[in-house]
């Protein structure tokens, strides 16, 4: 190389990575060291694992989580066309797109209703609460329950919506145990149809989502609260497979085998 100014300025570039085991490292002042990932299969991967299995965050918090473990030429601009190529991002986008307000048509007043059954603080001797609204105009009718139970819900449904409103075409409800039973059979016999709500599943989907977000780094400190509450940085699945400098004592390729004797043996 010719220009020296242009050797200089590639001499302090090169001085930024090192080689140590099978892989090359980026390190700059005040940070950790960044794994240089050159295949480009494993870069999408690593996305994938950023970005949809950490909560579909944004572009600002999968740039700051990525490049504390990753470095590859032009990184950031690969972060953001991974995520507008995201489609569940882009269904969740109002500004890509405009989803039609679907306007639900009964035939007549209470031909269609919802039904629900709500546990509220007990007062004098009840302290469940069945509410059924119309469809078509909204109309409510409520009864406070001392317990929650089918044939209570049946009692209600028959002489305050059938016996006040006539036979009702459909009713929706979720599938506990108080649309069950008597309350099935009612239906039933007045050729009633029932929905039935599948019902949702995100109790079992808190604790996934309390760890997204405290591993996500936050604008306004700049860390993780995490971080600020360990003075660690998260460990992630990445950091095993690609030995990141979260996990020194490992290296890449390195097999389960040696786990498996030890638990074998009881260690």
């Amino acid at each position: 190389m010719n220009n020296p100014r242009l050797l200089k300025r590639f001499q302090l570039k090169a001085e930024q990575f090192y080689l140590q085991g099978v892989h090359m490292y980026r390190q700059k002042e005040g940070h950790p060291p960044q794994v240089v990932i050159f295949n480009k299969k494993r870069r999408r991967t690593i996305l994938w694992e950023m970005h949809e299995d950490n909560a579909h965050r944004g572009v600002w918090a999968v740039v700051k989580q990525t490049t504390l473990h990753y470095y590859w030429p032009n990184i950031r601009e690969d972060i953001k066309q991974h995520i507008k190529s995201c489609h569940t991002c882009q269904l969740r986008s109002t500004k890509k797109m405009h989803i039609p307000i679907t306007v639900s048509q009964p035939r007549h007043l209470f031909s269609k209703v919802y039904l629900d059954v709500m546990k509220i603080p007990k007062a004098r001797g009840k302290e469940w609460l069945v509410a059924c609204r119309d469809d078509l105009s909204g109309v409510t009718e409520c009864k406070a329950l001392a317990k929650d139970r089918a044939k209570a819900i049946a009692k209600f449904f028959y002489y305050r919506i059938i016996m006040c409103y006539g036979i009702v075409l459909e009713v929706v409800t979720d599938n506990g145990p108080s649309f069950q039973k008597d309350f099935r059979k009612l239906l039933r016999n007045d050729g009633i149809k029932q929905i039935s709500i599948s019902p949702s599943q995100w109790p079992s989907l808190v604790p996934a989502a309390c760890y997204a977000d405290r591993i996500t780094v936050r604008r306004a400190t700049g860390y993780s609260p995490y971080y600020l509450l360990h003075e660690v940085h998260p460990f992630l699945p990445c950091d095993l497979t690609d030995a990141t400098f979260m996990v020194t004592e490992f290296h890449p390729g390195m097999t389960d085998q040696v786990c498996k004797e030890d638990s074998e043996a009881g260690l």
